[in-house]
């Protein structure tokens, strides 16, 4: 019975790790990614990202700021989608 617990407990952490590893971007695919590109990978992880025209450039800003205390995301990534709202396309 401790074996088949043992090996559960193994497996649940092997897939666990898997989605986490899966999820994630590289560095380099990071580095790659346009402010669109991440807006929609990241953004639309949690919740729905509202159109771009909800918020002015400035309200932009603040919102991105809030969120990257809330997110894992690198400062560059972040400047970049913040650049691509505030370029409202």
């Amino acid at each position: 019975m401790k074996t088949t617990k043992t090996i559960f407990v193994l497996g649940l952490a092997v897939i666990s790790l898997s989605v986490f590893v899966n999820g994630c971007m590289t560095t380099k695919e990071a580095s790659e990614a346009t402010g669109s590109q991440l807006w929609s990978e990241n953004c639309g992880r949690c919740h729905y990202a509202p159109p771009i025209s909800t918020y002015s450039s400035d309200q932009w800003e603040v919102l991105c700021m809030h969120m990257k205390s809330r997110t894992m995301i690198p400062d560059r990534d972040v400047q970049k989608i913040v650049e691509f709202l505030k370029s409202g396309q």
